[in-house]
């Protein structure tokens, strides 16, 4: 989980709402001066305070321990169940023993209408930047009978396996479209990304509905030229993408996993 002062609000409650779950949390405390007071009350949460303001991408900074088997990648605004983790790792066991990334916010792109003829961009104004505004999402906080292959994954609830996570230096350029460059690593990897099925509030925003910043629609959805052209470099070439896969919520209980 990577945080900044800005989120001091919303981060008390996230971490209590999670840690518990987890051998290990490590916080990365962008813009600190010092670790938070309360902090050290959960005691297997590592604090970091980064030389440097890593934003988003701090979730991958610090590597992961000898032995790991998994990486959950979190949000400091967002509240997770006390079955989170115990769920999550059912429904990776669902997947089987294949290289997955799973996860609760998940799209697949659409294609813009119209586009194939050259005098229609002409006439409109095309602009190749519209992908990042053109992808059918599922939010977090909503309902999803059955799991989905999808394009892009939310990474501020996802897991993988500790063998498919990126290295740092992979991600460290990728501040605030941190998710785009996490399905371009999934696809150069071979690593299938599936959006997890959940009922509808399972999770929720610490925000409460505030007017809170955020990156997913404050710049993911408005991105730069050089991001569309990272995402142009992925869309639409997973023949699976959007295939609905045979598992819903409940399964995932039932599922073990080692």
């Amino acid at each position: 989980m990577a945080t900044y002062p800005a989120r001091a609000d919303t981060l008390r409650a996230a971490v209590a709402s999670i840690a518990p779950q987890l051998d290990r949390l490590h916080l990365v405390l962008n813009q600190y001066d010092a670790v938070p007071e309360w902090l050290p009350a959960h005691g297997n949460v590592v604090p970091t305070i980064p030389d440097a303001d890593s934003k988003d991408t701090g979730k991958y900074l610090v590597p992961l321990p000898a032995g790991a088997n998994w990486l959950f990648t979190l949000d400091d605004d967002i509240l997770y169940p006390p079955d989170y983790v115990d769920r999550s790792l059912g429904g990776m066991a669902r997947l089987g023993p294949g290289r997955y990334m799973g996860g609760y916010l998940g799209w697949t792109y659409r294609r813009a209408r119209f586009l194939g003829a050259r005098w229609i961009r002409r006439l409109i104004g095309y602009k190749p930047d519209y992908i990042a505004n053109s992808a059918d999402s599922v939010d977090f906080r909503d309902a999803l009978d059955r799991a989905f292959v999808a394009e892009g994954l939310g990474t501020g609830v996802s897991v993988m396996r500790a063998g498919d996570v990126p290295p740092f230096e992979t991600v460290r350029d990728a501040q605030r479209f941190i998710d785009v460059r996490l399905s371009s690593w999934c696809f150069d990897q071979g690593i299938v990304q599936v959006c997890l099925p959940r009922p509808a509030g399972w999770l929720r925003d610490a925000h409460e509905g505030s007017q809170a910043e955020s990156i997913f629609e404050d710049f993911t959805l408005r991105p730069s030229p050089a991001v569309a052209d990272e995402i142009w470099r992925i869309a639409f070439r997973n023949p699976r993408r959007g295939e609905t896969l045979g598992f819903g919520f409940d399964d995932m209980a039932a599922a073990q996993t080692a």
